[in-house]
């Protein structure tokens, strides 16, 4: 089965529990209703199909699915997520190993999938997401903001981004590609 660290659905759950307009009443299934009425812990695991509800609903709710805005939350979720819980895992100035600690940060709050890095270059990499949700498109577009904000952070340098393969256009898995 697949599950979700607490430490990631925390952070969806509180974007629910602030929104008073009743948006999410008709949009969250039982399972995302339930696990926003839950005490959320870090360290506890919890089921992917509610994560993604209620994932979904935050993207749509508040982003309206713009995708610029949720490249925009990742960016800002990974600096919060990655500068506390899991500050072990940013590395200055070494893409090698700060890529590598991220593909075990994803291996700590996913219980599926993998992160692929590919080292073209000392300022290209290219990283694929293997096995994870290929029709997912609302997470990529997060991902890609939180891996580009954890990649500036440890390399102290401005990076760019754009999609290098889309799974959910046909692409076996998705493929980033960052420069520096």
């Amino acid at each position: 089965m697949k599950k979700v660290k607490g430490s990631l659905v925390k952070i969806l759950v509180r974007s629910v529990r602030l929104n008073k307009t009743g948006a999410y009443d008709h949009i969250l299934s039982s399972e995302g209703q339930e696990l926003v009425h839950q005490r959320i812990f870090d360290s506890i695991w919890y089921t992917y199909e509610a994560y993604r509800n209620v994932y979904d609903a935050v993207a749509k709710i508040e982003a309206n699915n713009n995708q610029k805005i949720l490249f925009q939350w990742g960016q800002k979720f990974g600096e919060i997520i990655m500068t506390s819980i899991y500050k072990n895992s940013m590395i200055d100035n070494d893409v090698s190993q700060a890529i590598d600690k991220y593909a075990r940060f994803h291996k700590l709050v996913y219980t599926w999938g993998r992160i692929k890095p590919e080292l073209l270059s000392d300022y290209h990499l290219i990283v694929t997401y293997e096995d994870f949700e290929r029709d997912w498109e609302l997470y990529y577009y997060i991902s890609s903001g939180w891996m580009h904000k954890y990649l500036e952070l440890c390399l102290k340098k401005p990076i760019t981004f754009k999609f290098y393969k889309k799974s959910w256009e046909g692409a076996d898995w998705t493929t980033y590609d960052f420069m520096w």
